[in-house]
């Protein structure tokens, strides 16, 4: 049993191994190869490749191994290898091995070159046959340089000059004819030279030329044709050159200043946009200029108008050159009646290839007074007062902003509280302009007044409440206001503070206690107004201690009244009244009552200071009436007194001359009398 079984095995292990079979798909190979690579490029470092599978079946029941084995007749001109060496084919399968062939171009043209592969598995062997032709290429021009002649300018002419060579180098062309063909735009074509006799490697120079038309121009990629011929078949490979029309591009000019029409009266302006061709190459020709819509706003509402016959224009230019410009004049006729509002004139620019370019022409019609507002405000531009001062300033350009916005931009939207919160601003703006011209002549008062003023007008415009679209702007506005004029309040705290200073100054003749309290309060007005509590503490101190001192110097003019009065009873009982002059009664008390005079002109001048210095005016005043009438008494009764004292003393001394000359006379008698009585006693003797 056991022999029998192990004849079994053996019979079928010998079946198996002489069963062994496959077949191959293809049999055999054909490859043709023209070469179209210059000579010499394609040698064994850098062949022409060509592969193709060999696919192997196994029909057996049994693994199937098969080997692998290429090979060639000549070697010199081809090779032929297999990826793989060996194939182990499962039971009843298939499998493939890719097979390269590698020629190189030293090959004949013509030529036949053969290999083969042979495909083993035990005693079986089978061959896949591999056929190579070779052919050479036809003589092959190519051009060497820039074919492409990139974008060009209508108008123009363009010459460029090429190698033209034999590329492949298998064979020279010979008896070779060559020109340009026209094509696209383009009114004339050169080539020079024509024809040459043999074109080889070295290659040979050939100029072509062209000039592109001025007008009737398509945009596009233009190829005009070079024709080629020869006496061996030359071919040409890159036989296009290129040149391209650009599109036109054109740029339309907004308009410069907005147009501005007052209310209630008719308005004319002249208008010019101006169409630009900017690439500077190609026409724009048939612009056609059309109107599209007239909208107007007011108050946020817009609204289409149908009003069409406000508006001249010519509706078409011919003809527009590359890089030219062209003017277009347009005229807006507003009637009289047109109503309040921001007008936007939409027109269009239309080309048949540098597309569709919108214009607009914008103009309002403004309420009556805005145009004056605009310029009050615009006035500030020349005021140092303002521009000097960056919140001054920022107060002045935010109005004018809003201003315009509203009444050349927005559509009007809050025409009555901007035009409230524009006078606001230009009166907050005067009065702190002339705040600080007053500052700078060191006129504190009236910068105080300016300030009081411009914080009057701060609070109207903090008051004013604008539409949600402006609440930037107003917010500006206000918080700028603001700083502006804490900023000069400050400045003029110090002012006031030296003013009142020089107010308490002896030695100025302007000296007042009173005006320097009247300037504390100011100062105080400012503090309270700033909030600055410990400010307005140290100026009510302050306005304590002079009103102390400016009733102390009432009491004293009183006081000083008192003496005055004394002063004249007296010299009233030492004169009589002689036609409203005071004549001394005693000549003797003269110089007395002088003195009484010149005390009482001193007492005057000293009572007038304290009235000047503790404020009372009308005081002073009279007091200074009172003084004019005391001096003037003064005067004549120093004259008047003068000469009756001065006739008093000549009398007196005439009166003590007679009596001294009688008493001499007397005398003088006596002994006259006594000579005499002697002289008759002696006669008589």
């Amino acid at each position: 049993m056991r022999i029998v079984l192990l004849s079994i095995v053996l019979a079928i292990i010998t079946c198996t191994a002489n069963a062994q079979d496959f077949n191959l798909n293809p049999t055999s190979k054909t490859i043709d190869i023209t070469f179209n690579a210059p000579k010499g490029t394609k040698t064994w470092s850098n062949p022409y490749i060509r592969n193709f599978d060999i696919e192997v079946n196994n029909e057996l029941n049994a693994t199937l191994t098969v080997n692998i084995d290429p090979s060639t007749n000549d070697g010199s001109f081809i090779r032929v290898t297999s990826s793989r060496s060996t194939l182990t084919i499962p039971p009843l399968s298939s499998d493939s091995v890719l097979i390269t062939v590698k020629i190189i171009d030293s090959a004949a043209n013509g030529g036949s070159y053969s290999g083969r592969v042979r495909l083993t598995s035990g005693s079986r062997s089978e061959n896949v046959n591999v056929l190579v032709k070779t052919r050479w290429p036809p003589p092959t021009l190519g051009l060497s340089g820039n074919i492409n002649f990139g974008e060009v300018t209508t108008g123009k002419s363009y010459t460029r000059s090429f190698t033209l060579r034999e590329e492949l180098r298998f064979y020279d062309a010979r008896n070779v004819g060559i020109r340009l063909r026209a094509n696209g735009p383009i009114d004339t074509v050169t080539t020079s030279p024509t024809s040459f006799p043999l074109i080889d490697g070295q290659g040979r120079t050939v100029t072509f030329g062209f000039t592109v038309k001025e007008r009737g121009v398509v945009p596009g990629t233009y190829r005009p044709d070079i024709g080629v011929t020869s006496s061996n078949g030359a071919e040409l490979i890159d036989d296009n050159l290129v040149y391209t029309i650009p599109r036109p591009i054109i740029e339309v000019s907004d308009q410069q200043d907005k147009i501005i029409f007052d209310y209630g009266r008719p308005g004319t302006s002249d208008q010019e946009i101006t169409i630009t061709e900017t690439g500077g190459k190609t026409p724009v020709e048939n612009i056609i200029i059309s109107f599209t819509a007239l909208r107007k706003e007011v108050r946020g509402i817009r609204e289409e108008y149908g009003q069409t016959t406000w508006f001249t224009f010519p509706k078409k230019v011919d003809y527009l050159p590359p890089g030219g410009s062209e003017s277009i004049h347009i005229k807006v006729m507003k009637p009289e009646e047109a109503p309040v509002g921001n007008y936007l004139w939409e027109g269009e620019v239309r080309t048949t290839y540098a597309g569709d370019e919108p214009f607009q022409i914008s103009f309002a019609v403004i309420p009556p007074g805005v145009r004056e507002l605009l310029s009050d405000v615009r006035n500030f531009e020349n005021d140092p007062a303002i521009t000097g001062h960056p919140a001054m300033e920022t107060v002045r350009i935010t109005t004018e902003s809003l201003l315009r916005k509203e009444f050349f931009e927005n559509g009007m939207a809050d025409v009555e509280n901007i035009t409230l919160l524009t006078n606001t601003a230009i009166k907050f703006l005067n009065s702190m302009s002339a705040a600080y011209g007053h500052y700078e002549k060191n006129s504190y008062n009236a910068a105080y007044e300016g300030l009081m003023t411009g914080k009057e007008e701060f609070d109207r415009m903090d008051s004013i409440r604008l539409i949600e679209k402006y609440h930037r702007e107003s917010s500006e506005i206000t918080h700028f206001a603001h700083n502006g004029w804490t900023e000069f309040a400050l400045v003029l705290i110090g002012g006031l503070e030296a003013n009142a200073t020089e107010s308490e100054n002896l030695s100025n003749p302007d000296a007042s206690y009173y005006e320097s309290r009247n300037v504390h309060e100011k100062m105080k007005d400012i503090c309270s107004l700033l909030n600055d509590s410990g400010c307005v503490q140290a100026q009510n101190n302050d306005i304590m201690e002079l009103n102390g001192i400016i009733q102390q110097l009432i009491a004293e003019a009183h006081e000083l009244e008192l003496q005055v009065n004394r002063i004249h009873r007296d010299i009233q009982n030492n004169t009589w009244s002689l036609f409203g002059t005071r004549v001394i009664r005693n000549p003797l008390r003269f110089v007395t009552v002088w003195e009484h005079y010149n005390e009482m002109v001193e007492t005057y001048d000293a009572i007038s200071i304290k009235y000047q210095l503790s404020g009372e005016l009308i005081e002073r005043e009279k007091t200074q009436e009172k003084l004019a009438v005391m001096k003037q008494e003064a005067f004549w009764y120093k004259f008047i007194n003068s000469m009756y004292v001065s006739l008093s003393v000549f009398v007196l001394i005439l009166t003590i001359w007679n009596a001294v000359k009688g008493a001499l006379r007397y005398q003088a008698d006596n002994k006259d009398m006594r000579l005499s009585e002697i002289v008759r006693l002696e006669r008589s003797v």
